[in-house]
């Protein structure tokens, strides 16, 4: 399965099993996630993809600011984690 920067997955192996991820980064056959957590967006966790399981999609203006990493997603501005969390929290309420 090929996921897209932008993509709501669920770990399936690993420490972070059961866990909802965003897709962050696709690159040399590995994906990399964040939760804004435990995995902040200024260190995602690589996965292989095929421990991870497909959920959803958000929606193309949260996906083309996790790709240009601006906006609410502003590493700098040090709110790219807490918005990716409420994003992600918003997911789980309507999955």
């Amino acid at each position: 399965m090929s996921f897209a920067v932008g993509d709501v997955v669920m770990s399936t192996a690993g420490h972070d099993r059961g866990t909802l991820l965003a897709v962050v980064r696709v690159e040399d056959g590995y994906v990399w996630v964040a939760d804004g957590q435990t995995r902040r967006l200024d260190a995602p966790k690589r996965k292989n993809p095929g421990h991870l399981s497909s959920v959803g999609r958000f929606d193309e203006d949260v996906s083309s600011q996790l790709l240009q990493r601006c906006g609410e997603f502003e590493v700098k501005r040090g709110t790219g984690d807490a918005g990716l969390r409420k994003r992600l929290k918003a997911f789980t309420i309507e999955f």
